[in-house]
């Protein structure tokens, strides 16, 4: 991958209400207690930028390389001095700045993942947290989609165990827009970058956008879709099936 594609996917669960209101309980474990400085990069238009301050009172910075979602972001009411547009693999703060970085569906499109990794470990502080959501390889469908090479279009949307196939094999015949870890080659790939393994879990996804669903209809099983969320986490062996993966590093307090 030599340049960013675009990551918004049909059907994505990521911005919805239940799915982000999960993910922020999980990323509000690990935010320091008092003022927190966050950067969310890759923040799109700032939706998880502004439900962190909603709903975990802490007033993140938010760094996205389309200037179209910037400006959505800013036109949302967040100021341009916490939203900007900038790339990862070489971000414009100071080393040291953040106490925490979210990224959040990110890492799999960043055509330098080495480059962006080291670029967060240098503005995280000593003792600052990495915060990873991103695919589960062991999910058996491709969210992102895949193209034939021969010609040139995408497979069936939900077309099973793609993901499971040796990638040397599939890659002769397939093009994937975006990378999708294992999760042991996840957690590998960040202590690779200098960070301290904290935690993992999986993440499922919480069925918001099944075609059809109206509000009303969500409306009335939102406790419902919740607690199937939390209870297929919780399941082994299904649980290793979750859409995506939640991982926790750490930056050493001392080098």
């Amino acid at each position: 991958m030599d340049q960013y594609p675009d990551i918004e996917v049909d059907g994505s669960d990521t911005d919805a209400p239940l799915n982000v209101a999960r993910r922020v309980a999980i990323v509000r474990q690990y935010l320091p207690p008092g003022d927190c400085r966050l950067l969310d990069c890759g923040c799109g238009a700032g939706g998880y930028l502004m439900a962190l301050e909603e709903q975990a009172g802490v007033p993140g910075y938010g760094l996205e390389f389309e200037q179209k979602k910037v400006d959505t972001a800013h036109a949302r009411g967040l100021h341009p001095s916490r939203v900007i547009q900038g790339d990862i693999q070489a971000m414009p703060y100071p080393d040291s700045s953040f106490d925490t970085v979210l990224l959040n569906e990110v890492l799999e499109h960043v055509p330098d993942q080495q480059a962006g990794l080291d670029e967060i470990h240098r503005v995280l502080k000593p003792g600052g947290h990495l915060l990873v959501f991103s695919p589960n390889r062991g999910y058996p469908f491709e969210t992102h989609g895949v193209r034939r090479k021969s010609s040139g279009k995408s497979l069936p949307f939900h077309t099973p165990f793609i993901p499971w196939l040796p990638l040397r094999i599939a890659t002769r015949w397939l093009d994937f827009p975006a990378r999708n870890y294992w999760p042991a080659e996840l957690r590998s790939l960040l202590k690779a970058h200098g960070f301290e393994y904290r935690h993992h879990q999986f993440v499922w996804q919480t069925f918001e956008n099944l075609t059809g669903l109206q509000p009303a209809w969500m409306r009335a099983t939102r406790g419902t879709l919740r607690r199937l969320s939390l209870v297929l986490e919780k399941t082994p062996l299904i649980r290793r099936m979750g859409i995506s993966q939640f991982v926790a590093v750490q930056k050493p307090s001392r080098p």
